[in-house]
């Protein structure tokens, strides 16, 4: 294997390539980490800056937790990698949070299907907000629409926030159903929205129903007008 330089080892931690930098696997123990560590060392005892960059890929590595380490894998586009740790990892315990972070991983690798299974293993070991949305997001990007909204509606009433409405005033906007999704979108603006996407279909939503009203208006003149004649 190539002897990385003192500039490719610096790149590499600075992009959060630490595996790489320090020669190992994705998975590696923190054993494994330290003996890297020191073996890299060795190589560039003249090189501070490449010292440096390895001791805080060592730092990085030891101190990051699953989920850190999960986001860094898929920032860094190795998603299979993140699959594999996370698929370990709830094979080593069976935890909500550990089916939430592979149906998380899923999601992103658009593997949706999958992903909906996981979360929803998550949702009923701890049925949270917080794992309802998740799932939700994953159903919805199979076009499960009304299952989607029935887990935002439950985040709504367990906890009600800016996104949960947003969401579920969104499914409704796209279902068709002007008045509950102008219902959920005013709530997520008046709890801090600032979504430009959410004020528009609000005032595309207010458009339609004010020429709705007309339309009706119009309707009872004329039908008023030809009662007479």
């Amino acid at each position: 294997m190539t002897r990385k330089t003192e500039a490719e080892i610096e790149k590499l931690v600075s992009k959060g390539c630490y595996e790489e930098a320090l020669g190992i696997d994705v998975d590696a123990t923190r054993s494994a980490v330290a003996r890297a560590h020191i073996r890299q060392l060795h190589h560039f005892t003249h090189s501070e800056k490449a010292r440096e960059a390895l001791n805080q890929a060592r730092t990085a590595l030891v101190a990051e937790s699953l989920e850190r380490k999960l986001q860094r894998l898929i920032k860094l586009e190795l998603l299979e990698a993140a699959r594999t740790i996370a698929a370990s990892a709830l094979e080593d315990h069976e935890s909500a949070y550990n089916f939430y972070m592979l149906g998380y991983v899923l999601y992103r690798m658009a593997r949706y299907a999958e992903s909906a299974r996981y979360l929803l293993r998550a949702f009923e070991m701890s049925d949270s907000p917080f794992h309802a949305i998740w799932l939700g997001y994953a159903l919805e990007r199979q076009g499960e629409m009304a299952a989607a909204l029935e887990r935002y509606l439950w985040a709504v009433k367990r906890r009600g926030n800016e996104t949960e409405h947003r969401l579920a005033g969104s499914i409704y906007f796209h279902m068709g159903d002007m008045p509950n999704a102008c219902v959920h979108l005013e709530k997520a603006m008046a709890l801090g929205c600032r979504d430009e996407d959410v004020s528009e279909k609000v005032l595309l939503i207010r458009q339609k129903q004010r020429y709705a009203r007309l339309v009706s208006r119009l309707k009872s003149i004329l039908s008023i007008g030809k009662a007479q004649h």
